[in-house]
């Protein structure tokens, strides 16, 4: 019972207070003899004041240069840009934004502090809802196929809710950034040797930079009454990964039935 109460602690402390690692996308053109840290993408415009996190920020919308990328501290030291306000969700208050009609804008102000604050304490409560409600954990090491794949490797964290042969998923990808997955997996096959091996299939759903919709093969064997090893494929519009990883069941009734 220990076991399973500090596994639902660490998961819980791990959604609800990681922040975002900004990625490095898609190189566009570097500037030259730049040691690279912190990836970085500004504008070369005249009216250009900041760097930003990702290529594809809507504050680069409105850049009338080119668009290349550096670190972040040549950004602030040579370049004496500050971090985008729309992009950057940590930098209270000390920020510019080259685009201010771009929606998702108003990072800039001192309410960053206070609404990381709140994001935190609303992810921890989601978290723990779903951990309460829930009845498995996951834990995946995935390995994206696909050669675009902005997070090669990452880890997969979340909840399954079990039903008659089937079960809900639904959790985050943690690589440098944060992807968001549902999924739902019915058993189609079960061993003839051995009821401990089974194989699931359903579809899927996940966000990376958009909405992407796709499907799960899962092949599952149980090693004992709570931990099953789970070997899967997920193929999506935005995805395509392999992964393996480990279940715990940690509840057959929830505490109130009990």
């Amino acid at each position: 019972m220990k076991f399973r109460i500090i596994i639902l602690l660490l998961f819980v402390g791990l959604t609800g207070f990681c922040d975002v690692n900004h990625n490095s996308e898609i190189p566009l053109t570097p500037f030259a003899g730049i040691n690279y840290n912190q990836t970085v993408y500004v504008c070369t415009g005249s009216y250009a004041y900041a760097y930003h996190s990702r290529s594809n920020c809507s504050g680069l919308n409105n850049c009338k240069g080119e668009i290349k990328y550096t670190d972040e501290y040549y950004a602030r030291t040579g370049l004496n840009r500050k971090p985008c306000c729309i992009c950057w969700s940590n930098v209270y208050g000390d920020c510019k934004n080259d685009n201010p009609g771009a929606v998702g804008s108003g990072g800039a102000g001192g309410s960053g502090g206070n609404n990381d604050a709140l994001a935190a304490v609303g992810i921890a409560i989601i978290a723990g809802s779903a951990a309460i409600l829930s009845n498995d954990l996951y834990l995946y090491y995935n390995s994206e196929l696909s050669r675009k794949a902005i997070s090669p490797i990452s880890i997969g964290i979340g909840f399954r809710k079990l039903f008659n042969e089937s079960a809900l998923e639904y959790g985050v990808i943690l690589g440098d950034h944060v992807d968001y997955s549902l999924g739902y997996l019915r058993k189609i096959h079960t061993s003839k040797k051995s009821d401990r091996f089974n194989i699931y299939l359903g579809p899927s759903l996940n966000y990376v930079d958009q909405i992407g919709f796709g499907g799960i093969l899962s092949s599952q064997y149980t090693l004992g009454k709570v931990v099953k090893l789970d070997l899967r494929y997920e193929l999506t519009s935005q995805t395509n990964r392999v992964s393996f990883g480990f279940i715990f069941h940690y509840q057959d009734k929830y505490f109130w039935q009990r």
